[in-house]
This record gives C-alpha cells, sequence and structure tokens, in this order.
C-alpha cells in the first residue's frame, strides 16, 4: 500500500508525504543527541515515550538510539490518533525504511515496537509480502504476531546476522523455534571470527544463556570467549555474560536501559539551562541605565571635542547612575573614564561613547591581511593561511554599524558555565556585549583595525607581549584582551552577517550563541590557524566552548535631562 499523502489534524490539516512526515517526527540518525534537543525542525519526544523504549528493551541501547527509537512511538501514536491501522501505521515504517540508502531508517527498535499492535493476520499477509524483502529482518519482524501467537519463524531466522537483533526479540524468535533450527541460528550467530562481533554476539546471548545446553553449542561458546578476548573491554563483557541476567526494577527499567536515559535527562538539563540563558541575555540587552543630559557620550566626535570638565562631569552623572557604593572612579585613559568595583577589584570598566563601526572583514582589510600574510611567508598552501581564506564568509559581508554608549569590561571577562552565567545576569547590573558591542569595543573605535592592539597581522611574540603588557597595551577605549579569551556575545549565533542588525542589537531566537575570540585557550598555536581568533572581525559559535568567558557590559542611555526634572 502506499502511504504517499494523508491529512492529519495535528499538522494542521497539512498534505505530507511519508518521507515529510517521518521527518517532523524523527530526526535524522546520525545527528548527535545534543543538536537534537535544540532541533526545531522535528518533534521531541518527551520523557514517557522515551522511557516505553528502555522499558521494552533490556540491553544498552545508544542514547541517539533511544531517542529516534522513542521520536518513532510518538509518530505512531499521532497516526494511531488520527485513525491510522496497525498495518498502515507498520507499513509507513517499511515505506520510509526502503527510500533511504542502507536502511538506516527507522531504526530496528522502532520496527519491532510497531509491530506489537500487528493482529496474527496482518503479520501473516506482511510476512508473505515481504518474504523476498533485501532486509531479512523485515520478515522476521512482520512474523512476531505469529512467533507469539505460537507460530515458528520465518526461514529467516536462518539468513539473517542475529547479532542486530535487540536480544529479547531475539529471544522470542529462539524460543518459538524448533530445537534443531534453535541450534542452527545459534551457531551462526556465534561464528565469528572479529573480537568486536564477538563482543556483540556475547552481550546477546547473556538472555539466553540457557539454551547453550548442547555440546556443540558449549564448544561455540569457548570458542567465541577466545574470539572476544582481544577486544579491549573483554573483562567488563564477561563480567556481564557471567552475572546474573539483567532485571527490570520496580520502574520497568534495568541498569542498562536506564543508562542511555540518565544521558539524555542530563543533555536536556543542559539544553533547558542553555535556552535559559539565551532568553535572559537577549532580554538584559535591552536594559540601559538612564543619563540625563550627557548629550555627548551619544557620538566619538563628540565626545572628543567636549572640554575636559564637561567629560568630568558625565562620569560622575554616570557613577551616581551605577552606584557609589559599588563603584569608583580611578581616573581617564586619554579621554575614556575608568571604573572599578570598590568590593570586587577585578571588575574595571571603562566608559565608551557611542559610534559606528564598520562589523565584518571589509576589502580593504582582506588586502591588508593579504599584504601581511605574503610578507610573513603565510600564503599559498600553508595551511593557517588557507583556514583563514575558508573562514573569510563568517565575517561577511561587512557593513556600518551603529554602537550606543557603554560601560564595558576593561580585561577578558570570567570564565562561566551555564547555571553561573544566568545567576550573573540576573542578579547584577551586567549583561553580555552584543556582537556590534564587542567588535566596536576590540576596535577602540577605529574603522579598520585588525586587532586591538593595531593593524597588524599577529603572531606569537605579538601574542605573548599583549598578554604580558595587559593594560599598558590598551587600546584607545583603555580596553585590551581581546580574541584571548573565547568570549560569549548575546546574539544567536549565524554562519554569517547577512541581515545582522545595523543598530547594534542582538541577533535573536533559540540556539547557540556567537563567540568572539579563543585563541589564548588553544595556545601554544600548532600553525593551524588560531591566530585567526586574534582578528577583530573573527566569529565563531558557541557550540565545543564548556565555558565561554562573559566580558561585562552595562548599557547606558542618554536622556532629556529636563524630563528627569521634578
Amino acid at each position: 500500500m502506499a502511504l504517499l499523502a494523508r491529512t492529519l489534524s495535528d499538522t494542521g490539516g497539512e498534505i505530507l508525504t511519508a518521507e515529510a512526515l517521518y521527518e517532523r517526527f524523527v530526526p535524522p540518525l546520525r545527528r548527535p543527541v545534543r543538536e537534537l534537543l535544540r532541533s526545531t525542525t522535528c518533534r521531541v519526544p518527551g520523557e514517557a515515550a522515551l522511557r516505553r523504549v528502555a522499558s521494552r528493551f533490556r540491553h544498552a541501547m545508544s542514547p541517539a538510539g533511544v531517542f529516534k527509537t522513542a521520536g518513532c512511538l510518538d509518530l505512531l501514536d499521532v497516526l494511531a490518533g488520527a485513525g491510522w491501522t496497525p498495518r498502515e501505521r507498520f507499513e509507513l515504517m517499511l515505506e520510509v525504511r526502503a527510500g533511504r540508502p542502507g536502511g538506516h531508517h527507522p531504526t530496528r527498535a522502532a520496527l519491532i515496537l510497531a509491530a506489537a499492535d500487528l493482529s496474527v493476520d496482518d503479520g501473516r499477509a506482511l510476512v508473505a509480502a515481504h518474504s523476498d524483502d533485501r532486509d531479512p529482518f523485515v520478515p522476521l519482524i512482520c512474523a512476531l504476531p505469529l512467533v507469539r501467537a505460537g507460530e515458528p519463524p520465518p526461514p529467516q531466522l536462518e539468513e539473517a546476522p542475529l547479532v542486530r537483533l535487540p536480544p529479547e526479540t531475539l529471544r522470542e524468535l529462539l524460543d518459538a523455534a524448533p530445537a534443531a533450527r534453535r541450534e542452527a541460528a545459534l551457531l551462526r550467530l556465534m561464528a565469528v571470527d572479529d573480537a568486536n562481533a564477538a563482543r556483540f554476539a556475547l552481550e546477546r546471548l547473556m538472555f539466553s544463556k540457557d539454551l547453550l545446553t548442547s555440546p556443540p553449542l558449549a564448544e561455540a561458546l569457548v570458542r567465541l570467549r577466545e574470539v572476544a578476548s582481544d577486544y579491549p573491554g573483554v573483562t567488563k563483557i564477561f563480567a556481564r555474560f557471567d552475572g546474573p541476567t539483567p532485571v527490570r526494577e520496580r520502574d520497568g527499567l534495568t541498569a542498562l536501559a536506564r543508562e542511555p536515559l540518565d544521558y539524555i535527562a542530563e543533555l536536556w538539563a543542559q539544553a533547558r539551562k542553555q535556552a535559559g540563558l539565551y532568553a535572559v541575555a537577549e532580554h538584559a540587552t535591552r536594559q540601559r541605565v538612564d543619563i540625563p543630559g550627557a548629550t555627548e557620550l551619544l557620538s566619538l566626535e563628540a565626545w572628543a571635542a567636549a572640554p575636559q570638565e564637561r567629560r568630568d562631569a558625565i562620569a560622575e552623572l554616570v557613577l551616581d547612575a551605577i552606584g557609589r557604593k559599588a563603584f569608583r572612579r580611578t581616573g581617564f585613559h586619554g579621554d575614556i573614564a575608568l571604573f572599578v568595583h570598590r568590593r570586587k577589584k577585578a571588575i574595571q570598566l571603562a566608559l565608551v561613547p557611542g559610534g559606528e563601526v564598520e562589523r565584518g572583514l571589509s576589502d580593504a582589510e582582506e588586502e591588508r591581511l593579504r599584504t601581511l600574510a605574503a610578507a610573513a611567508g603565510l600564503t599559498g598552501s600553508v595551511e593557517e593561511w588557507g583556514t583563514l581564506v575558508e573562514q573569510l564568509p563568517l565575517m561577511r559581508p561587512a557593513g556600518r554599524v551603529t554602537v550606543g554608549p557603554m560601560l564595558i569590561g576593561r580585561g577578558p571577562g570570567e570564565r562561566m558555565g551555564p547555571r553561573k552565567l544566568v545567576r550573573w545576569l540576573t542578579s547584577g547590573p551586567y549583561r553580555l556585549p552584543t556582537e556590534a558591542e564587542w567588535e566596536y569595543a576590540a576596535r577602540g573605535g577605529r574603522a579598520r583595525e585588525l586587532t586591538w592592539r593595531g593593524d597588524v597581522l599577529p603572531d606569537t611574540a605579538w601574542f605573548e607581549e599583549g598578554r604580558e603588557l595587559g593594560e599598558d597595551a590598551a587600546n584607545r577605549f583603555g580596553l585590551w584582551g581581546f580574541g584571548d579569551r573565547a568570549e560569549i556575545c548575546a546574539d544567536r549565533w549565524r554562519p554569517s552577517l547577512e541581515g545582522a542588525p545595523s543598530d547594534g542589537s542582538p541577533v535573536t531566537g533559540a540556539g547557540p550563541r556567537a563567540v568572539r575570540g579563543g585563541a589564548g585557550e588553544l595556545f601554544p598555536w600548532q600553525e593551524t590557524g588560531e591566530w585567526h581568533l586574534l582578528l577583530s572581525a573573527m566569529r565563531t559559535s558557541q557550540e565545543g566552548v564548556d565555558e565561554p568567558a562573559a566580558r561585562p557590559v552595562i548599557g547606558l542611555r542618554v536622556v532629556d535631562a529636563l524630563a528627569n526634572d521634578p
């Protein structure tokens, strides 16, 4: 039966092909579980569906396998609610599986779960229809209703590589087979020469140890142990095989089945923390501290043109706004006012006026980079230069962006995990910089500065010197250390700057954040392009960064002084 188009109320009346329907509910097999949890393109199965999978299979399944099989269960439940018969639901699984190279989707576990609802008549008809299927497991699974009704398994029991069947299903088929067929199937299962295959065979046999009673099977078991002895984890395998057969606890799970659920639960918790961080980070960027009448803070030109007395007066207004009990002034770096936290001396802030900056790598900067790289002998086939060329799209397209005034951390921020970052963002005056603010601060207000230390190509000596000098090497804004640590920004990561806001606000939405820098965490460099992270325009994704640094920002908003008078 071709199930190429069905309407489900769950899809809002949308007509879906079998393939599209499957993709909506079941994530691709190869996608990591962490990515699955963040996916918005498929329906994420809940804890109940995950536990249903684990309770059906006592053996250890991979987290991805549990998650994907639970997605199939979720789909089957929706189809049942929409009036699909058990046979139609099962045939949908077969149709999708047949349409994928290698038969990777759905999993055999999902097919076995779908077969649980088939009637004996359904099973008999499906076995006849799929007796010549290229996948020998399909007729075996189709025959499960017949086996449970007391009929013997089909001939494929002696043809399929049984090491790939879930242990409990294998036990069902073996129990229903006559003694001679059962022994022949077990001997085929145990006739392997590869240590890794021997490991899988032992794990399957662990649930059928009581069937290994005949002399040929006992001899095969001895040989299987010898083959498996070359496997690195063989001691653990034998301990499990020689121990008691795993039994279900009161909650319907075994220790083996609980392992992937615990792992998924941990990833789920991490994903929730990350989602909370994203929402908090985006909300915080809208918060501003009001500074009455300080119009000079709106542009670098106006700030530079203001007399020193006026800059002093505005710095005092800022100090009043952020709290004199918490902060004090420490002077100026050029015309930039500096502040420090009274108790936490490591928190040093610079008052940076607003302005415009060309965010991203401009054509002129790329030309300058190529000139400097050629002079240093980095161009051509050298790996690190090729790496940078591949990363250029991340920094494009370049464009003008306007940034508002702010107080920003003078040096690299503190490294924090998601929980600490959320607490930091919600318990104090600080927030994360947007990508535009970070780049504006790194460039020191100048149009084309390749790094925070000027228009130079960073090398090992340059990096070590900048680290050693610290504050003494600060840029025009009195800031330093850009590119050293992986500093998280408030923007959702996108692999280009296409469509990024031009007003300095962040790109919003769920997903990993954009990260700037990280060269210091990879130092010493191995000539594979880590110095690229020191470029003011370089961007990367938060993925793979366990504890990014957070450079603190306090946003400022210039308001009409008269509006604040009583």
